[in-house]
């Protein structure tokens, strides 16, 4: 191990992790389907998707993109920025869902403290040093590090109230409409401005958590608790439809600018000459 860099650890731990915790996660998913029904259980169909959307872009980071050398931003990426959060992402998810299956529920909930913790700060990390709307990130490093740790850092949020609070959401449906109405609150503020991010928003957090929400709403319709599957719905639908609305109303902005810009470009052959070259309109 002394003759392997830091970069090399890391992307060696990624790899190790990524594949224990997903052989681990499909074990679970057995195991899960044995458990009573819970307010917060979701449908089979929503969670199947979430999952094969997730496991792609993170293989992705670990087995393609973290390799990659033609770019040292990609490097910095995953040595500095995220470094080994990522496997300890999956290091602690492993360790609850090994502890849930076992029994040691009070463990579980420690790792899933642990869990959210990490995965929040791989989040916070990249939305500060490398925004996914910026200019200079690539949408093949958006693809594989702003989304997959955008997804995974909304879920950790949602597995804490499924599994946290599990004692209270198997007694009480108006306390599970509260912990519901909490999610949709981080999902709405990751939506308008951010969550101590400078002001910089996050729609795929925002769309996981309204996804994920949809799901328990669309399970519960089929046991009849219609008060507790209208509020997941009603507020997964009024997510999605504030992230249009932003997308539409920021396409329009940057169409506006891209016409400003070819206006100069007319006016100015060498733009940097007068703007520098990285400047930003």
């Amino acid at each position: 191990m002394p003759f392997l860099s830091k970069l090399q650890i890391i992307q060696i731990l990624n790899i190790i992790t990524i594949i224990q915790v997903f052989f681990t996660h499909a074990y679970s998913e057995a195991y899960s389907s044995k458990e009573g029904h819970t307010y917060l259980t979701i449908s089979t169909n929503f969670a199947a998707i979430f999952w094969f959307v997730l496991y792609i872009l993170q293989f992705g980071y670990a087995f393609q993109l973290q390799f990659y050398n033609y770019t040292r931003s990609v490097h910095d990426i995953v040595e500095n920025v995220i470094g080994y959060l990522f496997a300890l992402n999956n290091l602690f998810m492993f360790g609850w869902l090994l502890s849930w299956m076992t029994g040691y529920f009070d463990v579980a909930r420690i790792f899933i403290i642990l869990f959210l913790i990490s995965t929040s700060l791989a989040h916070h990390r990249l939305i500060l040093n490398y925004t996914s709307n910026d200019d200079l990130t690539t949408m093949h490093i958006t693809l594989f590090t702003h989304v997959p740790f955008s997804m995974i850092s909304a879920y950790s949020w949602f597995v804490l109230f499924q599994k946290g609070f599990i004692d209270f959401i198997y007694k009480s449906e108006w306390l599970t409409v509260v912990l519901v109405e909490i999610m949709a609150l981080i999902g709405f503020a990751w939506c308008f401005n951010g969550v101590f991010s400078n002001g910089r928003r996050d729609l795929i957090f925002s769309a996981t958590i309204a996804w994920l929400l949809l799901g328990v709403g669309v399970e519960h319709v089929n046991h009849y608790e219609k008060r507790h599957s209208t509020s997941c719905i009603v507020l997964s639908v009024t997510q999605f439809i504030m992230i249009c609305f932003i997308l539409f109303k920021n396409s329009a902005i940057l169409r506006s600018r891209s016409n400003n810009n070819d206006e100069r470009s007319s006016l100015f052959p060498n733009p940097s000459t007068f703007y520098g070259t990285n400047n930003r309109y």
